[in-house]
């Protein structure tokens, strides 16, 4: 997995919990776990990491307009 998506990841997981993240991408929390800790997803599918950056872009764009 390309680490801009466990860094994108890691910095979700600052304002929400593992299962919080992986019920917005469709996914279960061990597989969250996994992906943060690089036991899982060197290759993940493009359809994963859309949702990855899916949810990303939204909660960074909640984020910032919270703050204005």
């Amino acid at each position: 997995m390309p680490t801009i998506i466990r860094q994108q990841i890691k910095e979700m997981l600052q304002s929400m919990t593992q299962q919080e993240l992986a019920e917005k991408i469709g996914c279960g929390q061990p597989i969250i776990s996994l992906l943060i800790n690089g036991k899982r997803g060197k290759r993940i599918s493009h359809e994963f990491a859309l949702k990855i950056q899916k949810a990303y872009f939204e909660i960074t764009q909640q984020e910032r307009d919270n703050v204005n």
